[in-house]
This record gives structure tokens, sequence and C-alpha cells, in this order.
């Protein structure tokens, strides 16, 4: 079960469109890799409350859920899409800047 579950994972990673998603104008990014890892694992995390609010509701037809604590982990993980997606933007405007100065410097 694990050596399936690895060598999902793994022709995952190895997907066309997926290297498409890391590559920049100079090469593979591993801001680029990091944001989309962290999209995706952000993503599963936000689908795991909507389903245990989707079952508690078909079969309690109610929601007794404490939806403070829930509203609390949904922004704990869209606090982690906003501090990568801080770190990429940051990251690119100061390779732009430094990349901008080297060719100042130079002429």
């Amino acid at each position: 079960m694990i050596n399936k579950i690895l060598s999902g994972i793994t022709n995952f990673l190895k997907c066309k469109w997926f290297g498409d998603l890391i590559t920049n104008n100079n090469g593979k990014s591993s801001k680029s890799w990091f944001l989309v890892i962290v999209t995706i694992v952000g993503i599963i995390l936000l689908i795991i409350p909507a389903v245990i609010l989707i079952i508690e509701a078909c079969y309690n037809h109610t929601i007794a859920t404490d939806l403070n604590g829930m509203a609390a982990y949904i922004a704990a993980v869209s606090t982690m899409f906003v501090t990568v997606g801080a770190t990429k933007v940051l990251g690119e405007w100061n390779e732009k800047r430094n990349k901008n100065n080297e060719n100042y410097e130079q002429s």
C-alpha cells in the first residue's frame, strides 16, 4: 500500500504540467516549487473541514461542530497561503531589483 502511494507521488512529480508550474524564466525555481506544494497541501487541509461539515449535516441534519474553532483552523491555513505568497512576491521583487542594479552598474 505504501509503495503504491509513493509511486503515485513520484509519478505526480514527473508530470509535464507540474514541471511547467515550477519553471520560471531562469529555470526551475525553489520558490515556485514551495508555492505549488504548499498550495496542494493547503487545499487538502481545507477539504477536511468541508467534508466533516457535509457528513455532519447529512447524518445529524444540523451542525453541532464548534464553528469558531473551524474558523480558526481555516484562518491558519489561509495564513499559510499568505505567507508563501508574500515570500514568492518579495523574492521575485528582490531578484528583479538586483538584476536592474547589475544592469545599471554595467552601463
